[in-house]
């Protein structure tokens, strides 16, 4: 059982550690059976290797050695998650370097405490539970890892540089402290690759905050460029009814003053533009889109059931209906 055990651990902790980080993004049809079916394959292939050719001692084919087991988790997460390839090699970064810093604390366990399956297990599962809660959880939205190119080479290129050097301190150091050292920087580099992308995920949140703000400003300012046109289309009209009002008083002449009064009642129009659609948000988009249409001889006519909208937030509405009528105004 121990020797088996050798041969499949490493990569029994990279499937563990994959599966943690794959579970808060999409996964295909019928996750259960690819898990576990692509996890015997490579369990089998693990067993193959190291009964056939096993760990090389030349530091070269270590380094071949050790890069090909991440390697070969890229089409075990491409077959279980539903995500484009940048986003499976994301996955099996994060999952790599959380392998990474559990097996180093268990290995400096080890160099100071002896060998305990036991303490092995518990290290495993409580780390392993931080890293789900403290990065898989936060750097997982709507079921995706959003990391871009500029994120992913680097963070990969560290990550081959931390499995390359592992293999090299297991050449070139022999003391235990030298061991508990590198371990222990090994880690931390590790931790940094999930730290960094925490924050850049933290960041852009910020920024998208700062959009939606941004946004919001644009389109309280476009609203009070249009009530102030309003405003001043009304001023102008009722400057008009004035004078109109009193062309009636002066006039005897019949004719002119039906002139009058049917002038006046084109005037009064543009007032009638009160709607009621059941929302109070989209009959305010309405009334001030049609006092602006009537102002510049736009024809506008609606047959909305308002009431149903009353679930969507009232500035998304006046942001949607609003610009939907700008464009077809402009046009």
């Amino acid at each position: 059982m121990n020797e088996l055990w050798l041969k499949i651990s490493y990569m029994v902790q990279l499937i563990a550690a994959s599966l943690i980080f794959m579970h808060p993004i999409k996964k295909r049809k019928r996750y259960p059976v690819r898990a576990a079916l692509g996890a015997f394959i490579l369990l089998a292939v693990s067993y193959a290797e190291n009964s056939i050719i096993g760990a090389p001692e030349s530091l070269l084919g270590a380094i071949i050695y050790w890069a090909a087991f991440p390697l070969l988790m890229i089409p075990y997460v491409l077959v279980c998650a539903e995500a484009p390839l940048q986003e499976v090699l994301a996955t099996v970064v994060f999952a790599s370097a959380a392998q990474h810093v559990t097996c180093n604390i268990f290995i400096i366990y080890e160099a100071y405490f002896g060998q305990s399956f036991a303490v092995f297990l518990l290290i495993f599962a409580v780390f392993y539970s931080l890293f789900y809660c403290l990065f898989a959880l936060k750097l997982a939205k709507d079921g995706h890892y959003l990391v871009n190119r500029s994120d992913l080479v680097p963070m990969a290129t560290i990550m081959l540089f931390v499995i390359v050097l592992s293999v090299i301190q297991g050449f070139a150091i022999t003391s235990r402290e030298g061991h508990a050292m590198y371990f222990l920087s090994d880690g931390l580099c590790c931790i940094y690759i999930l730290w960094q992308q925490v924050a850049e995920r933290e960041k852009l949140d910020i920024q998208r905050e700062l959009d939606g703000v941004y946004y919001l400003w644009n389109q309280q300012k476009s609203q009070y460029e249009v009530t102030q046109e309003t405003i001043d289309t009304i001023n102008r009209k009722c400057h008009d009814l004035k004078h109109q009002i009193r062309a009636i008083c002066k006039s005897d002449d019949s004719a002119d003053r039906m002139a009058y009064f049917e002038e006046l009642e084109n005037a009064v129009e543009i007032y009638d533009t009160a709607v009621k659609t059941g929302n109070a948000a989209l009959d305010t988009v309405l009334m001030e889109k049609g006092l602006y249409c009537k102002s510049h001889g736009i024809q506008l006519t609606s047959l909305i059931d308002g009431a149903k909208l009353n679930s969507v937030d009232p500035a998304d509405i006046y942001a949607m209906f609003g610009n939907a009528l700008d464009n077809a105004i402009f046009a």
